[in-house]
């Protein structure tokens, strides 16, 4: 199997992933127009897009540290930073964006333990932080 295959079987399993964790509730605010973009979107993007998502995600997760152990305010520079690289994470990794989305997310993030989960165990606290960071940005 070459590397291009393995990332392409990579994607499929995480969009199965995703399906399994998270499709009802994305159905509940997305309808199956959206999905199926942001599916299609994701089957064709290429390693290189995938590698600058994860880049941005993990410069996130550097600077909400920071935030949550230096106690700073979401208004503050870096607050706008960790709303940036979400941004940016976002539209990679969807193809889309609109403010909307990016509210309807930082809710979803809140609202459902696993979500919350997948960002305070990265860094404790992370996901209550992200979401203030992102509904401040969007106003």
């Amino acid at each position: 199997m070459t590397e291009q295959q393995k990332f392409e079987a990579f994607k499929e399993e995480k969009l199965k992933d995703n399906e399994a964790l998270y499709g009802d509730e994305l159905r509940e605010k997305y309808d199956e127009d959206t999905l199926s973009k942001s599916h299609a979107h994701y089957r064709h993007l290429p390693q290189e897009s995938f590698d600058k998502a994860e880049d941005a995600e993990r410069k996130m997760f550097e600077l909400l540290k920071i935030m949550i152990n230096e106690d700073l305010d979401v208004s503050d520079s870096i607050g706008k930073e960790i709303f940036e690289y979400h941004k940016m994470w976002l539209e990679i990794m969807s193809g889309m964006y609109s403010a909307e989305y990016h509210r309807n997310l930082a809710s979803l993030y809140v609202q459902d333990e696993r979500f919350a989960q997948y960002y305070n165990e990265r860094v404790e606290g992370s996901c209550e932080r992200l979401s203030e960071a992102i509904l401040h940005y969007t106003k």
